[in-house]
């Protein structure tokens, strides 16, 4: 049975890393490395990680979930590795569905399952089912943007790329996996349900603009003028695909940075709007009227 190496990148997740570590040691696939990458938390994170059987803790100052991943990659010595957020669950037969299709073929790098959506508190609320597919690069930057927590890599595919790129920040799904694939093929949507997705407060108020302007600096540092994987048709196309895409949420961060007290993130967020109006004007009304009209019919 090949290795699997889950890596869990972890910040102040003393409330909820328990919980995900139980789901990683319920799994049916054995042959598992488990590296938790403290990142400079404060609090009791690492005394809680550090107690479990079977963890591997490493600690380190602040850096970010990229430095993080990083870390426990560079720590790892697993053929096969997965990126576990501290606050996902992982079901029982998610390694063993992904390794069924990696070891199907040699082409794959990454493979992709299904989700479902759970609360703060884990109660089911949604799903999020993902039809079987090839995917190359250019469908991760229109748009294919699965969670790290629903993925397992190749190790040495990974290690090709050199790993996470820190400086993607927020963006750093979509930048790695678009360095892994480039224009190949070499990404599979296998659609098996692999994996729980909590959705919470802290998802909830992250920033869209800042969202927009990290993974626009990545599609520009890849698919723009000079970039790695320069395909400037591919990268104005991209372009009008995530202005409408955040665009429509861009109105309700005006709002609650204002209600916040913080007009200049609320200004910077409506310069925003205006300079993507062609494609964020029209994608808003649209989204805002879809709501209304459930709304309705509820």
């Amino acid at each position: 049975m090949p290795k699997v190496s889950i890596i869990i990148p972890a910040y102040n997740t003393g409330d909820l890393i328990i919980e995900t570590l139980g789901s990683v040691f319920a799994l049916e696939h054995h042959d598992l490395e488990v590296i938790v990458v403290d990142d400079g938390s404060t609090d009791n994170t690492c005394e809680l990680v550090g107690a479990m059987a079977g963890v591997r803790l490493i600690a380190q100052a602040n850096a970010g979930d990229s430095a993080a991943r990083n870390t426990g990659l560079a720590a790892s010595s697993g053929e096969y590795i997965m990126f576990l957020d501290h606050d996902d669950l992982l079901l029982p037969s998610a390694a063993t569905d992904h390794l069924a299709c990696l070891a199907a073929s040699a082409d794959f790098d990454m493979v992709v399952g299904s989700n479902y959506l759970i609360n703060a508190q884990g109660e089911p609320i949604g799903e999020n089912p993902l039809a079987t597919r090839r995917f190359s690069g250019r469908d991760v930057a229109l748009g294919l943007t699965p969670s790290f927590s629903q993925c397992m890599y190749r190790r040495s595919a990974l290690e090709r790329i050199g790993g996470f790129r820190p400086s993607a920040t927020v963006a750093a799904d979509h930048d790695l996996n678009l360095r892994l694939l480039g224009f190949e093929n070499r990404g599979f949507v296998h659609g098996k349900m692999v994996m729980k997705y909590r959705l919470h407060e802290g998802q909830q108020t992250k920033s869209p603009a800042r969202l927009y302007r990290a993974h626009m600096d990545a599609l520009a540092r890849l698919l723009g003028a000079g970039g790695a994987l320069e395909n400037t048709d591919l990268h104005a196309e991209a372009l009008s695909h995530w202005q409408r895409y955040y665009g429509k949420f861009l109105p309700s961060e005006v709002g609650r940075m204002l209600l916040l007290g913080k007009p200049d993130k609320a200004l910077s967020a409506a310069a925003l709007f205006a300079r993507t109006a062609r494609h964020s004007v029209p994608s808003t009304l649209d989204y805002w009227f879809n709501r209304l009209r459930r709304a309705r019919h509820a």
